[in-house]
């Protein structure tokens, strides 16, 4: 696997990159590494499932009516338009959240301001090899996007050591903003 990895506001990245079908792959691991007992999203889909599956409470907001899924003790939908001035706020704290939205900066930058009681939250981002999120994700201390696609953004070192750890990153180098 890539690795891509902000240090200080630096990115960096492995060589090699496998791309949009292996962010189940790296969403499945951070579930296994930080077990969250809360996941906030914004963009319901196979990611639901797995944080389900991984035993988490899943607030889910979507834009669009069409993408709601099918009802589950855990899962907590909401339908909101992408343009309502609070899409992008996350209504409580969670362990995890995953943003897969039309709005993705703001919803980056909103996490920010969230805390778990457990630890500093772990941010998700979906189609991360987009530059023009890449100023969001520099609000957190460390960011791994291990496949090429999906960022990993945490604050706390120790979860980020953890997260490494997992992902086995071990060459990185620099990648210019």
């Amino acid at each position: 696997m890539s690795t891509i990895c902000l240090v200080n506001s630096t990115f960096f990245f492995s060589d090699t990159s496998h791309g949009y079908q292996h962010y189940r792959a790296v969403y499945g691991k951070v579930l296994d590494v930080v077990k969250p007992n809360v996941v906030y999203e914004w963009g319901p889909g196979e990611n639901t499932q797995m944080a389900l599956e991984a035993g988490a409470t899943v607030m889910s907001v979507e834009q669009d009516k069409q993408y709601l899924i099918p009802t589950h003790p855990r899962l907590l939908q909401l339908h909101m338009p992408v343009d309502h001035p609070e899409y992008p706020r996350p209504l409580w704290p969670a362990a995890l959240y995953f943003v897969d939205s039309r709005r993705r900066a703001e919803c980056i930058r909103e996490t920010l301001h969230m805390e778990c009681s457990r630890y500093d939250p772990v941010l998700v981002l979906h189609d991360a090899q987009r530059r023009r999120y890449w100023g969001a994700l520099a609000g957190y201390d460390y960011v791994l996007i291990p496949d090429g696609c999906t960022a990993i953004a945490v604050n706390d070192g120790t979860m980020c050591e953890r997260l490494l750890w997992e992902f086995s990153a071990d060459t990185l180098k620099r990648m210019e903003p």
